[in-house]
């Protein structure tokens, strides 16, 4: 059987890169999509380290019992089946009772999502939160399509953020980040579209607005990262993406460990609904807005706006067009993605 993430065509095979190969790192840190921060920190670094060291919500006594501790422990070191046993650990994590304010889906190959580069397997979180479409304006979701709609299912899911990649017991943890990577420069480049759509110029404002976490199942290690965008270097270069650690804890071995990733884990996820919240609200009033004056509340006059180099920027990574096997996912074949709410 050849490899999910091969494309045949007149008898030669066409490998892409995925995070399960040694060149994937290089290949992303290529077209400037870095697993680290060397060249750049986001500037709201440190509010988010103080709005994650807040209590923001009081959690459960059931959340925080030893006897919850006791059954994540035991579910770590079982060696269950990588996506089976993940979802028993997110569960956990995502505490009981919100799952009404939350638009999440699970395993779902990121098919429609505009891919940085050639070469490069399409993203497959293993879980992720995002807005539902019908949230984001029609114009808006045309005119970004591949930017905010990662899959083909258009009906599913828009804008995500908020990421996490789990591994089982014998799972490697540089996957993980790398797939947390490929998953937090997505959402960092959707939620840079959304603030600057209609804008003739866009603006950088150094903020990260993108999270993705990484969960060991082995050695309950629970890692918060996030990404920011930086401005192209050359006139006729592309965006910049950097990724940086905020929080790390290991979830087995004593209940603080376990109560502080759990609570990084939720305020990380209401912080990234704020934020995909504030930048489609943002995209949504210029949509509307720049909308024809035949309606009663439009404008009088429709601002000119000229073709965002935002745009012109990402289209140069692919040229203007689709991989021919972009519907291969970026890790091992898994079953059909499903909207679940967390």
């Amino acid at each position: 059987m050849r490899p999910s993430s091969s494309h045949v065509l007149k008898d030669i095979v066409i490998t892409k890169s995925t995070p399960y190969n040694g060149d994937f790192v290089q290949k992303m840190a290529d077209i400037g999509v870095y697993h680290h921060n060397r060249a750049s920190k986001p500037l709201n670094l440190q509010e988010i380290r103080d709005y994650l060291a807040q209590p923001h919500r009081l959690m459960s006594a059931s959340e925080l019992a030893k006897a919850d501790f006791e059954k994540f422990t035991a579910q770590c070191e079982e060696a269950a089946h990588e996506p089976s046993g993940i979802v028993g650990l997110i569960q956990v994590i995502a505490g009981e009772g919100i799952a009404k304010h939350y638009h999440s889906m699970s395993d779902v190959i990121y098919n429609n999502s505009r891919q940085f580069a050639r070469g490069i397997a399409c993203a497959k979180p293993d879980f992720c939160d995002g807005a539902r479409p019908d949230d984001i304006h029609r114009h808006v979701r045309d005119e970004l399509d591949r930017i905010i709609i990662p899959s083909n299912n258009t009906h599913y899911l828009a804008a995500p953020n908020f990421f996490l990649e789990g591994k089982g017991i014998s799972g490697r943890v540089d996957v993980a980040k790398r797939q947390a990577c490929h998953d937090g420069a997505i959402g960092a480049r959707a939620m840079h579209a959304l603030q600057n759509y209609k804008l003739d110029d866009p603006v950088y404002d150094g903020k990260a607005r993108s999270f993705a976490c990484t969960l060991q199942k082995g050695s309950g290690l629970f890692q918060l990262y996030v990404t920011h965008l930086t401005p192209p270097k050359t006139d006729n270069g592309h965006p910049e993406y950097h990724m940086t650690l905020v929080v790390a804890h290991v979830m087995i071995g004593n209940l603080t460990g376990f109560r502080d990733a759990i609570v990084a884990f939720q305020d990380a996820r209401d912080l990234a609904r704020s934020y995909r919240d504030e930048s489609i609200q943002a995209a949504n009033e210029r949509a509307s807005y720049a909308l024809p004056a035949t309606l009663s509340d439009a404008p009088n006059k429709t601002p000119q706006t000229s073709k965002r180099k935002y745009d012109v920027e990402i289209a140069q990574q692919q040229d203007g067009a689709r991989d021919p096997d972009d519907v291969h996912p970026a890790k091992k074949r898994r079953r059909t993605g499903k909207v679940r709410s967390i």
